[in-house]
């Protein structure tokens, strides 16, 4: 039954509208693909605008947001609390909390905890960091402690100020909710040391979980399943504009219902919120792509954002609530303070106190361009569709000219139909293009894992450095092998990375979408135009390996912390200064990613290493083959046809055809010995 078939395939593929259809595909390929690009890139700038957005609304009818009358007004607590909490150090600030929690009537518990960095970002500092938190539960007096909520405050904010008026107001809310009788659930008022890590401490022992470097005592108190998180963050009584932060590790977010019902209770009592970018009550198109923009550009690298953060991970929807602008430095804004936010908190609890099951109706992939419109997954994911359509025709044409090398030439009809012509696949030169690219990859990875597991801890200048020399070592070592490979052999590699590469980003494009439009900007073009040695001429290959050296990811990591350097800057600034900021940046932009890997979970460092860093090597080692085969043989080489919709002149032509570096292979096997007639 197989020669029929044979048959069909072998008149399908000498028949004219195959090879017509092919021909065009291989001859405007580029063309083709510039077009898609441009249309890919105008369906992102038009997601903003209003006829593409949706406006935002609530899918879960159990939240009855708003419905319940808010009455917090303890304006007197939160000012007490706060005057005794100024200028304290973090063991006076715990004991007064303590003290409040308990006259409240709480159960108050403490954990302490203690982490071990791998890295230490300054020289000088202890590599390990310990804490203690502190969190109080209120005990449901409707239900059993089947459910909680969480509501956390740190002892400073983002900033690494003291985040003495988010303390004051969640004591205040505490106060205040123990003399009603409605909960239906536990309410957990947590305070958290050291930033993520107490958080990570807390949660992970909560759980029954443990991260490596952190070790974390037992929690005496525990109450039911967390069904949601909210954090507050003030260091002053009154802001301009509450930031709702939602992303999570690894670009996680929340039901779009939570974040729906934080905006819309904050607008209620008079708050003007926002995400990432200015407050505007109605932003134009120019505003809304810019906070699209700079929502995305937050969600990019995976790395927490907050005290909220670290609970996505787990499929527990949290935000923070931020408090952002001083009024006294800005003139012309209306005035906010901590009493409307914490009627707004109320709401809030109250209303997700009335679910009976977590949240599951709503989105949780869609991009924010305002606080009232979102962009969903249905209408995002097609423009990055077509941003990755001419990488798939690019491997579907290096397929075609590799294994019907003479697509292009005209057939002639024949009486007799056999086979297609069969090439060998180059399973020996594919698996070390493999060993090549992801080795180095993996070396970058757990090198230094290996390293902190018997020096305990290394500082950055030397993580930096043997990061340095691996990626250094990477790129000699196909430079200095010269690789040497057929035409149809290079061709079949190429499509394989480039198969790959489509792969990896759509991929990430279900995990993070901002990082996958990230990676596929920096690795398209360099992965598309690759080209081996002898293919061109000298001078143009050297330019292609140095514009791909330039488009390596150490490079890109160094541009990006320049164009962030740069845009916070003066104008008077000196340059060196802000080359010499840059790199110090991005030094410590690695060692942040690497030590979040190791405590936090996020695989921002773990991703770069073993999925970017091995698709670049791909690119960089197949730009260092060089194609031989022997003019004796047809088929070894591209055709006329092939050649011209490479995008080769005539010089460059020759000098492939001619060029005294192509090797001959006179004992080697010809690829149309390979064919079957």
């Amino acid at each position: 039954h197989k020669l029929p078939r044979a048959m069909k395939l072998a008149s399908y593929l000498e028949s004219k509208h195959f090879r017509t259809a092919a021909g065009l595909l291989i001859k405007r390929t580029r063309i083709i693909g510039f077009f898609l690009y441009v249309l890919a890139t105008v369906g992102f700038f038009i997601l903003p605008r209003e006829d593409i957005s949706r406006s935002s609304y609530f899918d879960e009818n159990a939240l009855m947001t708003g419905l319940a009358t808010r009455q917090f007004d303890d304006a007197v607590t939160v000012n007490r609390v706060a005057m005794a909490l100024r200028d304290l150090d973090q063991s006076e600030a715990i004991s007064v909390i303590d003290k409040e929690l308990s006259k409240i009537g709480l159960e108050v518990y403490q954990q302490n905890f203690s982490a071990l960095l791998p890295i230490a970002l300054v020289q000088q500092s202890t590599p390990t960091i310990s804490g203690r938190n502190i969190y109080g539960i209120l005990r449901a007096p409707r239900a059993s402690t089947t459910e909680a909520l969480i509501l956390s405050a740190p002892f400073h904010t983002r900033d690494g100020t003291s985040n003495v008026y988010g303390i004051a107001t969640m004591l205040s809310l505490a106060n205040y909710f123990k003399t009603k009788n409605y909960w239906a659930k536990d309410l957990v008022f947590l305070f958290t040391s050291e930033g993520e890590l107490g958080t990570e401490a807390w949660m992970d022992a909560y759980l029954g979980q443990q991260m490596p470097g952190i070790v974390a005592s037992s929690l005496q108190g525990h109450s039911g399943s967390i069904q949601a998180v909210f954090n507050l963050e003030l260091e002053s009584p009154l802001f301009d504009y509450a930031e709702i932060v939602v992303g999570g590790t690894n670009g996680i977010l929340p039901n779009l219902d939570m974040v729906n019902v934080v905006a819309h209770l904050c607008l209620v009592e008079g708050i003007q919120t926002t995400f990432h970018s200015p407050w505007s009550s109605r932003p134009t198109y120019q505003q809304s792509l810019m906070g699209m923009l700079l929502f995305g550009a937050h969600l990019a690298p995976g790395l927490p954002t907050g005290n909220h953060a670290l609970f996505l991970r787990h499929r527990i929807d949290a935000v923070t609530i931020r408090g952002v602008g001083k009024t006294q430095q800005r003139r012309g804004t209306e005035t906010q303070n901590v009493i409307p936010l914490g009627r707004a908190m109320e709401g809030i609890v109250r209303s997700f106190n009335n679910l009976l099951e977590t949240l599951h109706h709503s989105l949780y992939f869609y991009l924010l361009p305002s606080s009232w419109r979102f962009v969903s997954i249905a209408f995002y994911t097609p423009p990055f569709g077509l941003f990755l359509l001419p990488l798939v025709l690019e491997a579907l044409k290096q397929w075609l000219v590799a294994r019907v090398p003479d697509i292009l030439l005209p057939t002639q009809p024949s009486s007799t139909l056999g086979t297609p012509n069969k090439l060998p696949l180059p399973f020996s030169r594919l698996l070390a293009l493999l060993l090549v690219s992801f080795g180095s990859g993996g070396f970058l990875c757990y090198l230094p894992a290996l390293a902190c597991t018997h020096l305990g801890h290394i500082t950055l200048t030397w993580l930096v450095a043997g990061l340095l020399c691996i990626c250094g070592v990477s790129v000699l070592v196909p430079l200095l092998l010269g690789f040497t490979v057929m035409d149809y052999e290079w061709r079949i590699m190429k499509c394989f990375k480039l198969l790959l590469l489509v792969i990896m980003l759509a991929a990430f494009a279900v995990l993070n979408f901002p990082l996958a439009v990230c990676l596929a900007l920096c690795l398209s073009l360099p992965c598309t135009i690759t080209q081996p040695s002898g293919l061109s001429s000298k001078h143009t290959h050297w330019l292609s390996q140095i514009s791909l050296l330039l488009s390596s990811p150490p490079m890109w990591v160094l541009y990006f912390c320049a164009l962030y350097t740069f845009s916070l800057s003066a104008p008077s600034a000196d340059l060196n200064d802000v080359i010499v900021d840059s790199i110090t940046m991005a030094m410590t932009g690695v060692a942040m990613a690497y030590n979040a890997w190791h405590l936090l979970g996020c695989w921002l460092y773990w991703a770069m290493c073993l999925c970017v860093w091995p698709l670049w090597m791909m690119a960089w080692s197949l730009s260092c083959h060089q194609l031989v085969c022997s003019p004796k043989e047809e088929g070894c080489g591209p055709s006329k046809e092939a050649l011209q919709s490479e995008g080769l002149g005539k010089g460059d032509q020759k000098g492939l055809r001619h060029s005294k570096d192509l090797q001959v292979f006179e004992g080697s096997p010809s690829p149309t010995s390979h064919m079957a007639s």
